[in-house]
């Protein structure tokens, strides 16, 4: 989830001297990274737990949207987390003040914000 979330703000990290680099490019965060390592042990568990998060996320910004609208409302998301702000670029609109609150109420039951 928050690979897509960092991909969307345009700011996905590399850590050089990661063990698994290829998996490791989008993990900004400690917490990213025990799910990266917890699919590289074979923990579905956690693995399956994650997924079910980013399809709760991946409802959230896509909840009665277009596809343009869907990708406004990802960018909001990351905004709500501070990693960068609601600001996209035509033909996109931003958010309006509304549906940010309501985008943001959303993540934040699933602990985003």
């Amino acid at each position: 989830m928050l690979a897509l979330m960092l991909a969307a703000c345009a700011s996905v990290p590399q850590q050089a001297a990661a063990p698994h680099p290829e998996a490791r490019l989008y993990a900004a965060d400690a917490d990213a990274m025990a799910d990266v390592d917890a699919a590289l042990a074979g923990d579905w568990d956690q693995v399956e737990a994650l997924q079910t998060q980013l399809d709760t996320f991946g409802a959230i910004v896509q909840k009665g949207r277009s596809l343009a609208q869907s990708l406004a409302a990802l960018k909001a998301a990351c905004a709500a987390q501070g990693l960068c702000t609601r600001d996209v670029l035509p033909p996109l609109v931003p958010l309006d003040a509304a549906a940010f609150a309501t985008l943001r109420q959303d993540c934040a039951v699933l602990g985003l914000v």
